[in-house]
């Protein structure tokens, strides 16, 4: 026994290797900077368009690529909880359509307000009051800024897509899928026409594993997640 693979389709997929029974041989032995990860990790496409009207391998596909979107939405949501429970937040940019539907059906009031938006290489340290960092691809290192500002990471995908130039119109998606199926069989016509929202279980995974979990205020939350289907 080496290591374990999570392979479900309900979870996201994972490889963990025991430390002690493996070791690395070959491979690129220097890690890459930021700009250059972080263009190399970009989802290229955002969820858009019309139900398919496709082969049921190809609508599967549309929608599994779909679900790595909700999965980073999923993550980036519990840390945002751990952050600033109970607090109205003001989206900037594209953040909205990822996290404020979500964000309202857990506290629709609310008398403080928090800034929230991207802050990166290339994009810098706007003022905001939380800030939505990227985590490199290769070295799982969450960036940081230069001041004591809370931040929540975003898988590298997920973030490049938002933060860098060229990127999504108001439109989001987590996770990394092929690149021959991203520039092949699936387009964005493909693709659901729904919003990608944080999903659920995700949410629930990370929050419970998070040292605040254990304030009233956001074990309220989970609670309520728990117990409520459908809630975002």
């Amino acid at each position: 026994m080496v290591g374990a693979r999570i392979d479900d389709c309900s979870l996201w997929q994972s490889v963990r290797l025991e430390a002690d029974a493996v070791r690395r041989v070959g491979g690129d032995s220097e890690c890459p900077g930021w700009e250059e990860a972080l263009a190399a990790a970009r989802w290229e496409k955002a969820p858009g368009g019309p139900w398919p009207e496709r082969p049921l391998e190809l609508w599967n596909r549309a929608v599994a690529y779909e679900g790595v979107w909700e999965a980073a939405a999923g993550v980036a949501l519990a840390r945002l909880v751990a952050v600033a429970a109970g607090v109205r937040m003001v989206w900037e940019g594209p953040l909205s359509v990822l996290f404020s539907a979500a964000w309202e059906a857990l506290f629709p009031v609310g008398a403080s307000r928090l800034r929230v938006a991207l802050a990166g290489p290339g994009v810098g340290e706007p003022d905001a009051d939380v800030l939505v960092v990227p985590v490199h691809p290769r070295s799982g290192a969450v960036w940081r800024p230069s001041g004591s500002v809370p931040v929540v990471p975003l898988a590298a995908g997920a973030w490049a897509h938002l933060a860098l130039p060229g990127g999504p119109e108001l439109a989001v998606v987590s996770g990394r899928v092929p690149e021959e199926v991203l520039r092949g069989e699936v387009s964005v016509e493909m693709l659901s026409c729904r919003r990608s929202r944080p999903d659920r279980e995700v949410f629930l995974d990370v929050l419970a594993r998070l040292p605040q979990v254990r304030e009233p205020g956001v074990r309220a939350v989970y609670d309520r997640v728990r117990g409520e289907w459908g809630l975002f």
